[in-house]
């Protein structure tokens, strides 16, 4: 492969999230702009020490781990509802308690309710997936919340 100078490029988190977000932003409004730059800097935010502190694992790729953080993000900007992101097999009190830990001080607020629809078609994931990834990504990162502070 040297000799032939193949490069293969494999996808990061980020460039997962930089694709996903670019997506929503061309099948939204043009008035989701700021709102989708903020969640797509919420999710660089928190992918930081996201990788950090997460070893790498098979359950959880770049990809999933992406879809985990965007929704995470329109979570906390308040652009698509909790109700419509909890994942079946969890039980609404601990999903509460589990996203609160994680929310933000202020949210955007600005919902629209064609969002979750478009976000399957950005990240071609069906909603089961998308909440899914979305509870294993709170998970870890509500573990490593506690092992960032001194």
């Amino acid at each position: 492969m040297h000799l032939l100078r193949w490069q293969v490029n494999v996808p990061s988190i980020e460039t997962w999230l930089s694709v996903f977000c670019t997506r929503l932003m061309l099948m939204s409004d043009t008035a989701l702009f700021p709102c989708l730059q903020w969640v797509q800097w919420f999710c660089t935010m928190h992918a930081e020490p996201f990788v950090l502190l997460r070893p790498a694992c098979p359950t959880l790729t770049p990809r999933s781990a992406a879809q985990g953080l965007l929704c995470t993000g329109l979570l906390a900007a308040g652009l698509v509802p909790l109700d419509s992101m909890t994942p079946t097999e969890l039980e609404v009190e601990a999903w509460d308690t589990i996203f609160q830990q994680l929310q933000p001080q202020e949210t955007q607020g600005l919902m629209w309710p064609g969002l979750v629809d478009h976000l399957e078609t950005a990240t071609c994931s069906d909603i089961a997936t998308l909440q899914n990834d979305l509870a294993m990504v709170l998970t870890l990162l509500v573990q490593a919340v506690p092992q960032q502070q001194p």
